[in-house]
């Protein structure tokens, strides 16, 4: 976290000042998108970039892991508390690995929970444990299972990401067949 600016225009003309800063505009599914990133090489040790008569420092090595080429730039809208609202807040909330639109976000839950617990009960009743692992990861979190009695490795089945989420099938005959092919042959 760098800080806050008053829009989004002010906090680009800021981060446009940084060596190595690159913009790509483009359209996915139809909606215009933009990718803003740092590439590390090009980032000083040390520098300090002007800000409203403020010097912010910034340096190659304030990232907790080496970034790789180029370092991610994500824009965060904050809500104002010192009005009164007007329902729930826009944006978006992190959801382990995923960020998800605030009005979308309860039924993404309960997509994913329900669709979790019927995964684990099917499997259950086919003598395999089930846990969630993986939380916090790159990719998320995941379902893992093993067979009660033979097996003491646990094998990854799939992802809990938004196609687990949102699109994974409702029909139980589909979602039988979509477990047994990720399945691991014993």
């Amino acid at each position: 976290m760098v800080g806050i600016f008053e829009s989004l225009e002010m906090g680009r003309e800021w981060v446009a000042k940084i060596p190595g800063y690159e913009r790509n505009d483009f359209t996915y599914d139809g909606e215009p998108q933009v990718e803003e990133m740092i590439f590390e090489d090009k980032l000083p040790d040390y520098i300090e970039i002007p800000c409203n008569n403020q010097r912010i420092p910034l340096t190659k090595w304030m990232f907790e892991e080496e970034p790789g080429p180029m370092i991610d730039i994500v824009w965060l809208e904050l809500p104002q508390f010192d009005g009164s609202g007007s329902g729930l807040v826009d944006g978006m909330t992190r959801v382990d690995a995923y960020s998800i639109p605030n009005d979308k976000m309860k039924d993404y839950i309960q997509g994913r929970e329900d669709n979790y617990l019927r995964v684990k009960q099917y499997l259950e009743s086919k003598n395999y444990q089930v846990k969630r692992e993986f939380r916090g990861s790159q990719d998320g979190e995941a379902i893992v299972y093993r067979q009660k009695k033979r097996d003491s490795d646990w094998h990854f089945l799939m992802h809990m990401d938004p196609i687990f989420a949102e699109q994974f099938p409702k029909d139980e005959a589909e979602m039988i067949q979509l477990i047994e092919e990720n399945l691991i042959s014993e």
